[in-house]
C-alpha cells in the first residue's frame, strides 16, 4: 500500500457511517463498516440499483460544483436490498479533490440533524460567550455593564446546556471541559506566560474566528488566522517551525479538522493541536489532536489548555 492510499485509508477509518471516497465515480477507498457491509467494490454502480444510478450521479455532480456543501439523496442498496440516504460533499486530500460518500440509516440522518443544528448554534453563542468575558476582564466596568454582562454570559451557558442535552439525546459525545456553562474572565495578569507564543487559528466562521483572534491576542499571543482546513495545510507546510500551537474548528469546507490535525502532525508530531468542536468530543481517540473543547469555549479555558500544553 503506497503512502497516499495509506492516507486516504487513515482519513475514512474516520468516519463512522459505511462510507467511501471517490473519483468520477470509482472508489479508491472504502471504511471497514462499508466494506464489511458491502464487501470488495470498486464503483459506486456496484453498491446501487440500477434505477438509483443517475440519482447518484446527480448527487456526486451537484457536490463537487459547491465544496462546502453537503448533497443527499435516498437510494436502494444493490445487496442489502433496502432504502439508505447517500450523502455526499467534496473533500481534498493530498491536494487532490474528491468525494467524500457515507450511507445513513434514518436514525442515524436524524442524528445527523441534531449535531449539525447543535453545531451551528454553538457557532452563534461562541463569539457572545469570548465577548462576554473579555468585557468582564475589563477592570473600568461599572456596576450596571459588569451585572447586565454577567448574565449574558449565563444565558450563553445556559444556551449551551440545552445543547449538550441535545446532543446526549441523540446519543453523540459531548464533554464538560469549555462547555460554557462557567463565567470566566480572560486569564489572570499574573499567569500571563503565553506572550510572543504563536498560535495558528482555524476557523470558517467568520465571525467565531474573528472574536477567536481578539481574545487570544489579548491574552498576548501572535495570531494568524485561517478561514479553512487547506488554507490552513498551505501556510504551516510553507514554514512549519513559525507556529507554537494550532487551534481548530472540525467542521469546515475542503479539509476538515480531524485530517488537518493528522497532516499537521506528519510535518511536526510534537506540535500541540487543539480541537474546537460544536459537536462535543467527537472522534477523541485520534492521537493527532492533544486536546478538545466544545463549543461554546470562554477564551480563558482555551488559553488555559494551551498554555498547559506549552
Amino acid at each position: 500500500m503506497d503512502d497516499c492510499h495509506s492516507i486516504l485509508a487513515e482519513a475514512i477509518s474516520l468516519v463512522d457511517p459505511p462510507a467511501c471516497l471517490v473519483v468520477d465515480g470509482k472508489i479508491l477507498v472504502a471504511n471497514a463498516p462499508l466494506q464489511a457491509l458491502l464487501g470488495p467494490i470498486d464503483h459506486l454502480d456496484d453498491l446501487v440499483a440500477a434505477a438509483d444510478r443517475a440519482t447518484v450521479r446527480q448527487i456526486l455532480e451537484a457536490a463537487a460544483r459547491v465544496p462546502s456543501q453537503r448533497v443527499a439523496g435516498d437510494v436502494r442498496l444493490l445487496q442489502e436490498n433496502e432504502w439508505k440516504e447517500i450523502r455526499a460533499r467534496q473533500v481534498v486530500l493530498q491536494d487532490r479533490p474528491m468525494i467524500l460518500v457515507e450511507f445513513v440509516q434514518e436514525s442515524e440522518s436524524l442524528e445527523s440533524l441534531a449535531g449539525g443544528i447543535a453545531h451551528d448554534f454553538n457557532n452563534v453563542l461562541s463569539p457572545i460567550l469570548i465577548l462576554s468575558n473579555l468585557i468582564l476582564a475589563q477592570k473600568s466596568l461599572c456596576g450596571d455593564v459588569r451585572q447586565w454582562t454577567q448574565e449574558i454570559a449565563q444565558a450563553t451557558g445556559q444556551a449551551a446546556g440545552l445543547v449538550r442535552t441535545l446532543l446526549r439525546r441523540t446519543k453523540q459525545q459531548e464533554e464538560d471541559i469549555g462547555s460554557g456553562s462557567t463565567l470566566e474572565t480572560v486569564v489572570d495578569e499574573k499567569e500571563m506566560s503565553l506572550v510572543g507564543h504563536r498560535v495558528l487559528v482555524v476557523e470558517d466562521d467568520e465571525l467565531g474566528c474573528r472574536v477567536l483572534v481578539l481574545g487570544l491576542e489579548m491574552s498576548g499571543m501572535v495570531v494568524t488566522a485561517c478561514s479553512n482546513g487547506a488554507q490552513a495545510i498551505k501556510r504551516f507546510r510553507e514554514n512549519p517551525s513559525l507556529f507554537d500551537v494550532v487551534v481548530s474548528d472540525l467542521m469546515m469546507p475542503e479539509l476538515t479538522g480531524d485530517i488537518l490535525a493528522t497532516q499537521i502532525k506528519e510535518i511536526r508530531p510534537e506540535i500541540p493541536f487543539v480541537m474546537l468542536s460544536g459537536y462535543g468530543q467527537w472522534g477523541a481517540e485520534l492521537a493527532a489532536v492533544d486536546a478538545w473543547l466544545c463549543k461554546p469555549a470562554p477564551v480563558g479555558n482555551l488559553v488555559s489548555v494551551i498554555r498547559s500544553m506549552l
